[in-house]
């Protein structure tokens, strides 16, 4: 809550802290109060917190919104204002980050507006936001027409502005890729299921064309795809309790992009890649062994959600991806935990309404809550203390100290390095990055010679890699793109010069990071500044890491 209060002195109101000092000067003809305890102070009549940072504030007949330093978030013009939105999965998120007001008797919805001298422009939430995908829509899905059916009215639905940003793209393109692998399923049943080029074969000539026509079909709706359509094939599994997944040598012939076997409860999917560097001359067996108790999981709470013991008979390579359905509560600040204790993930699957992750380890697996928060970030624009809390939910981000972030510090190279191989899951702590001022002793060695192996960071010379240098704005924001584009093959943009047109400094942008910068500038990766400058060579606080780190990770399945 930041320590503040609006307060009434007299006739006027303003701010107090904890201690009664005057923060906001007492001129407000009214503020009216967002949620929390009422607290009492002696002298001032009735206290309660701000909502998110805001306040509404009347003066002369009308209303805005002050911060808690006093800047007018608003022009006083309004004749009635009500509080920014921010809900959870579990309630209405069609006016998420907007305010309703009423202007001259009219009713209207505002956005944040930046006070003067504020840097950057925080959204959190844009158009596609809005969009929720219609998941109840895939379980009529009975074939290859039904599925391209399905995607055509369900993109259909959407506004001209959500079928134009990055979010809305996004979303309907992963509810193609479900709607494509429903089409190419199957119901198994027993205990034991074989994956091998004939148990694949009718599947994937299903998926064989329906990339093409389900490109086609968002295309005939105005919505160009930003990144390959992965297409994979599905077991749907009748036994829950026990599974043994064998995966034959002949599986390496595939075509589709992954292969996935689900129950209800849970589902593992592998790639074509993992397929291809696991299954050679030797069978791939995963065992996967149902628990309803989440024993042995430290912090873990007692819920209907089952814990899952996976084994699997070699060293993987490549991870598999693992999902789990959510407990009760927001899946945001849920994460998927081995019994060890340690955090793996766990991002939730707006499509298929599960907690997906990425392992290579065998173990028991189940989701708990673990919500996370600094006492420092208070103050923060409501995007930046959402990213920060959610990554370090997901044990992505840590802070400066169990109570600490530091939102307003500078970032190392050696930081973004780790940021980036956890958001993905690709972090060996044991890669060798082969630089001379990396030792294997530093904390970070293996996130460095992870990130320089996948092709996302590299050195600052040959054999260096300076990993205690604050990292520029530029270098975070070629980084994040790049991962796009490994992880989830984005295309770049036809015309560069679209998006980097949008920046008053273009002349100075880096030659080396254009394309970077302008895939990160479309989707909507880069913090705008309110001087619509992008300032390449800028160091970037940890805060504002979070909220670009946090746009990326929501874009990686």
């Amino acid at each position: 809550m930041g320590g503040l209060a609006a307060a009434r002195k007299g006739e006027k109101w303003g701010c107090i802290d904890t201690e009664g000092n005057t923060v906001i000067a007492f001129e407000y003809d009214k503020i009216e109060y967002g949620e929390g305890t009422p607290a009492y102070i002696p002298g001032y009549p009735y206290l309660r917190i701000f909502l998110n940072g805001l306040a509404k504030v009347k003066i002369g007949g009308k209303w805005g919104f002050i911060d808690r330093k006093g800047n007018e978030m608003t022009t006083f013009e309004y004749d009635k204002l009500y509080y920014f939105v921010y809900g959870s999965k579990s309630g209405s998120k069609s006016n998420e980050g907007l305010a309703w007001a009423i202007k001259d008797g009219k009713y209207g919805l505002l956005a944040h507006i930046p006070a003067p001298g504020t840097e950057h422009i925080y959204e959190s939430s844009g158009p596609g936001e809005y969009f929720t995908l219609p998941a109840d829509r895939l379980n009529t899905i009975t074939g290859q027409a039904s599925a391209i059916s399905v995607i055509m009215d369900v993109a259909n639905t959407m506004t001209t502005e959500q079928k134009a940003c990055a979010t809305g793209i996004d979303r309907i393109t992963l509810f193609a890729e479900e709607a494509a692998a429903q089409a190419a399923s199957k119901a198994v049943t027993g205990s034991k299921i074989i994956i091998n080029e004939e148990s694949i074969r009718d599947l994937e000539s299903i998926a064989a064309s329906i990339r093409t026509e389900a490109e086609n079909a968002l295309a005939s709706a105005g919505i160009t795809v930003a990144r390959k359509i992965n297409v994979g094939v599905k077991f749907k599994a009748t036994e829950e309790n026990s599974l043994t997944i064998i995966v034959e040598p002949s599986a390496i012939n595939m075509i589709a992009d992954y292969v996935r076997v689900e129950t209800q409860d849970y589902a593992i999917s592998l790639s074509a890649e993992l397929i291809k560097t696991n299954v050679k001359d030797l069978p791939l067996v995963i065992t996967i062994t149902a628990i309803r108790e989440d024993a042995g999981l430290p912090g873990t709470a007692v819920s209907s959600s089952k814990a899952c013991y996976i084994a699997f008979n070699k060293p993987l390579q490549e991870n598999v991806k693992i999902s789990l359905r959510p407990i009760s509560g927001d899946p945001d600040y849920q994460a998927i935990t081995r019994s060890d204790g340690k955090v793996t993930g766990g991002k939730y699957n707006p499509a298929t309404g599960m907690l997906d992750v990425r392992i290579k380890d065998s173990g028991t697996y189940a989701v708990k809550e673990n919500k996370k928060d600094f006492v420092d970030i208070q103050d923060k624009n409501i995007e930046v203390q959402k990213a920060i809390r959610i990554l370090a939910s997901k044990g992505i981000i840590n802070g400066t100290s169990a109570t600490t972030f530091s939102p307003d510090a500078c970032i190392t190279r050696a930081e973004i390095a780790a940021l980036i191989v956890r958001a993905i899951s690709k972090l060996n702590p044991d890669e060798d990055g082969g630089f001379t001022d990396v030792s294997k002793n530093d904390w970070f060695y293996g996130a460095v010679g992870s990130a320089k192996k996948i092709g996302i960071i590299k050195g600052t010379s040959a054999t260096t890699f300076e990993p205690l240098m604050n990292i520029t704005k530029d270098q975070v924001v070629a980084i994040a793109a790049r991962t796009l584009r490994s992880e989830m093959k984005y295309n770049d943009p036809e015309d560069i010069g679209k998006y980097l047109g949008m920046y008053a400094d273009r002349s100075g942008l880096p030659g080396w990071g254009l394309t970077d910068i302008a895939l990160a500038a479309r989707e909507n990766l880069v913090l705008k500044r309110a001087d619509g400058k992008f300032l390449p060579s800028n160091t970037i606080s940890r805060g504002d890491v979070a909220v670009i780190i946090y746009r990326m990770f929501k874009k990686i399945w």
